[in-house]
């Protein structure tokens, strides 16, 4: 009986959490970036994930697994991210997923514009510190200038918009959940960011999910390494 009333309240815990997600995923879109759909499209599949085996006690190739078959369902096209993908990305992250930029379909100029990107992420997700309006401010200066360049090509502005919005959304949506994580477990520190920000850690490796396939950016990766890496490191806590 205990078990099953925990099962109910996990279950309640998380709807609160999508509605809190969907709302304020609203407040975070950039009607300037033609492309910000990828960002909304990555945290429906995330949620829709959460929704069906938040509780569940998933292997890193079980979580990919399901993942893509939320992205098929939801017509979400994209090849499906390999174990071997997602493990080579938590090494790189020590790097600030140097060699997955150098891996990218990127020109030269791409590459570092989305390495500024993940500097920012990764070295401000370790130091903590940050707020989540200060991220979402600097990503939307930086799709600003995306936009506005005259060095880039049109690929790679779609490639660095794309990017953009689904760390703009993955942001948002996982700084909410440990946000009502940290409620769950009575913390009382749970307005002050940790020396290490997961939340921002999380959405920078979803950006490298989806950089992983070498070619195109592309959404479906990119959510399953959102669903993998919070496997990953809800098991670690």
């Amino acid at each position: 009986m205990k078990k099953l009333k925990n099962v109910a309240t996990s279950v309640a815990l998380t709807l609160v959490m999508l509605v809190s997600f969907s709302v304020n995923a609203q407040k975070l879109s950039n009607k300037n970036n033609p492309y910000d759909t990828a960002g909304a499209q990555h945290n429906e599949v995330v949620q829709e994930f959460l929704k069906k085996y938040g509780s569940s006690n998933l292997s890193v190739e079980q979580s990919l697994i399901k993942t893509h078959e939320i992205c098929k369902q939801k017509g979400i096209e994209g090849r499906a991210l390999t174990a071997e993908q997602f493990y080579f990305g938590v090494k790189d992250i020590k790097n600030n997923f140097k060699e997955t930029v150098n891996n990218s379909s990127l020109s030269a100029n791409g590459k570092s514009e989305l390495q500024r990107l993940f500097d920012y992420m990764v070295s401000n997700g370790f130091k903590g510190g940050i707020s989540l309006s200060d991220c979402v401010d600097f990503m939307l200066t930086f799709e600003d200038d995306i936009i506005k360049s005259n060095t880039l090509s049109d690929s790679d502005k779609e490639f660095l918009l794309k990017s953009s919005s689904v760390g703009r959304y993955s942001v948002n949506l996982w700084y909410e959940y440990y946000k009502d994580s940290d409620v769950r477990t009575n913390n009382l520190m749970s307005n002050i960011a940790p020396r290490w920000v997961r939340w921002l850690i999380v959405g920078a490796a979803d950006i490298a999910g989806g950089v992983a396939g070498g070619g195109a950016f592309s959404v479906a990766t990119g959510a399953a390494a959102s669903t993998t890496t919070i496997t990953v490191i809800d098991k670690a806590k």
